[in-house]
């Protein structure tokens, strides 16, 4: 039985102990494999960015510290650092950070959102924990976090040590504009969000039923994009309501699917979930965000895109047709304007990386 154990101990294992390769430990949210693009998005630029090592989940199971102390016998990883996400004041993403500080530097954090807790005190009470956090920032190598709204919050509980980086996953952004066809076609993104949302998912979902009806009468031709399975049961429940069926973009597993799809089949984005706009912005399309969270703002803001966003319990349709009508008549402008932006943060990020590759080198 020992020795079934074993094996299977090092079958699960087997990439974290291979001798001759460089490795980084990543904490994010991977517990679903790729079952969502965002998470997705992210986990694959750091791979790329960081492609001298194998950017491997970092894990804190009994087995693992077994693993790594009786087989390996030396420390997996060169440095840890937490990636995309809003994993900032986070309980569980804490714990990580504060195990791998006891094991391994340099830790870093590169492009992580920041939970805000004037949100999320309404909706999981007990679990602000940004004193504990930034103890642990503090003891970071560096920090890059993903917007303004991210940077305010951690000001605000007195670590000012830090700098905006944007979101991770800006780093599949195309080398060049490619020109909308300008034949009103649009990307739809909604789906559930469990009540940890401003407002109620019921409200976004009978709102999005008389959007499409009015944008339908426009002339636009709609596609609902979906970057996780939660958001099939709210677009399927659309659908019935609008009496009527409705193209899907269904192949969320596919990063280069998704990027393809807006690229080519879409003259604007609407969406709700986060990474539906960022991955919209990778192929610089013009795009409107549904803000169900505060991380929505932060990534606006970042772009400084903030006048393209809503917030959930705020829905306007005039606000929104209004938006529609603006980046439809002035598509090219835009974008090259959001062009501008993503370039910056793409730039700044593999200036960052090679700071953060340097210090790992210099830390040996």
């Amino acid at each position: 039985m020992k020795s079934l154990s074993l094996l299977s101990t090092v079958q699960q294992n087997w990439r974290y102990v291979i001798p001759t390769v460089r490795k980084l430990g990543y904490v994010g949210w991977l517990e679903n494999g790729f079952r969502n693009l965002g998470d997705q998005a992210m986990y694959l630029a750091f791979q790329k960015m960081f492609n001298q090592f194998a950017v491997l989940p970092y894990k804190i199971t009994k087995k693992t510290d077994w693993f790594e102390k009786k087989i390996f016998r030396k420390k997996i990883f060169e440095a840890v650092f937490l990636g995309g996400g809003t994993l900032i004041n986070s309980p569980g993403s804490l714990v990580k950070l504060q195990s791998a500080l006891t094991r391994y530097s340099p830790v870093f954090i590169f492009g992580s959102g920041v939970k805000d807790p004037e949100f999320w005190d309404h909706r999981i009470p007990g679990e602000n924990c940004m004193h504990q956090w930034v103890d642990v920032l503090n003891k970071c190598a560096y920090v890059g976090v993903r917007g303004p709204l991210s940077l305010k919050v951690l000001e605000e509980h007195g670590f000012k040590n830090t700098q905006i980086t944007g979101d991770p996953a800006l780093y599949w952004a195309r080398s060049a504009i490619k020109k909308k066809k300008g034949n009103k076609r649009l990307g739809l993104n909604v789906g559930l969000t469990n009540g940890k949302i401003w407002g109620y998912d019921k409200t976004v979902m009978e709102f999005t039923v008389r959007l499409v009806n009015v944008l339908q009468a426009e002339g636009w031709d709609i596609t609902f994009f979906v970057v996780w399975p939660k958001d099939l049961p709210i677009i399927t429940d659309i659908l019935k309501r609008l009496g009527h069926t409705l193209p899907v973009f269904h192949a969320y597993r596919s990063l280069e699917k998704a990027l393809h799809f807006m690229e080519n089949e879409c003259d604007i984005m609407i969406g709700e979930k986060l990474h539906s706009i960022i991955l919209s912005y990778c192929t610089f399309t013009p795009s409107i965000m549904l803000e169900y969270q505060p991380k929505c703002r932060d990534f606006m803001m970042s772009m400084d895109m903030e006048q393209f966003g809503i917030r959930t319990d705020k829905l306007s349709m005039e606000h929104i047709l209004n938006n529609v009508h603006y980046l439809s008549d002035n598509i090219e402008a835009m974008q090259v304007r959001i062009r501008g932006r993503v370039d910056y943060f793409k730039h700044l990020q593999l200036e960052t990386r090679n700071l953060i590759v340097s210090a790992i080198a210099a830390a040996k």
